[in-house]
């Protein structure tokens, strides 16, 4: 049988583990806590990751203004076909209006700038929010001037269920030298000349990876998360012993433990994935009422 969720007014399946994450997504901003409601479908969804689009896209396009240094920037994106992606078509967007549908369907990279006229920027990138105004770039809590930015990252390709990949700049002498920034490992990076302001991963979906938290405050939500248990919970040890509590608070301890990193951190999803797992233990969906107006209370305090 499928719950509701009509505590949350949401009409999402409802179980234990959902509303008790709700406790520490409330603490991580409200876009965290509606990104985690969902944790079984985004611990499936794998992340966008720029040098795997790289690998699969096999033609190269740019979208340039015609303005200073355009000549320059067109022999870089020729120079990046030569050295690092021989045998790739190189198209000009402009020139090619009526036939790009076609020939970009299978996938593709972007040299562009930001601008109105970046149409395929645009269309590939809709998604994600970002904008220009008064000469700044604005992408969620970011702002910064527009004209010395290099933005790299995987879009959504507008001709086909695949994705593309983006290399833009606030200007095309700007433009010259992006690949050699270090990036690769991630769905996007930001960066205000060489100096690197903002770097992420987000899933298919585009849903932001939003967090890495340290040992000490995962401790300390998972510390949380199972006071909040026993306090709001009549009888949370009627089909489990206190032996049994004991050691599944030490396994989810272990398990935060194993899933460092080397900088001592771990994603915040996967905090939540050990929290859901823990709260099934008990099998119980009494505190599913509880815990959402608690939650509830918690964030509008």
């Amino acid at each position: 049988m499928q719950l509701t969720g009509c505590a949350l007014g949401w009409g999402l399946p409802a179980c234990p583990g959902y509303v008790i994450i709700c406790l520490i997504i409330v603490k991580r901003t409200l876009a965290l806590f509606f990104i985690l409601l969902g944790l079984p479908s985004l611990a499936t969804a794998a992340d966008l990751i720029v040098e795997k689009v790289w690998q699969h896209s096999p033609v190269i396009v740019y979208e340039l203004p015609e303005a200073e240094d355009r000549a320059d920037a067109v022999r870089y994106v020729e120079s990046i076909r030569d050295e690092l992606k021989k045998g790739s078509a190189v198209l000009d967007a402009s020139a090619n209006d009526s036939s790009l549908e076609r020939k970009l369907k299978g996938g593709f990279i972007l040299y562009t700038t930001l601008g109105e006229k970046s149409k395929l920027l645009r269309l590939a990138t809709s998604t994600l929010g970002w904008e220009l105004a008064g000469g700044s770039f604005h992408f969620r809590d970011l702002t910064t001037p527009a004209g010395e930015l290099k933005l790299i990252l995987v879009g959504k390709n507008p001709y086909s269920h695949g994705y593309c990949l983006i290399y833009a700049a606030g200007s095309n002498r700007a433009l010259a030298g992006i690949n050699g920034l270090d990036h690769g490992t991630s769905s996007y990076s930001i960066y205000r000349g060489s100096r690197l302001l903002r770097e992420g991963n987000y899933d298919e979906n585009f849903i932001p990876r939003r967090e890495r938290i340290s040992k000490a405050a995962a401790l300390e939500d998972m510390n949380q998360f199972f006071k909040t248990l026993r306090r709001v919970h009549p009888n949370l040890l009627r089909s489990v012993t206190e032996d049994s509590y004991r050691e599944l608070k030490a396994q989810t301890a272990a398990g935060i433990t194993g899933k460092l990193d080397s900088k001592g951190e771990l994603p915040v999803e996967e905090l939540a994935s050990l929290l859901y797992y823990a709260a099934a233990y008990f099998k119980d969906g009494h505190n599913l009422r509880v815990l959402a107006d608690l939650a509830q209370r918690r964030e509008h305090s």
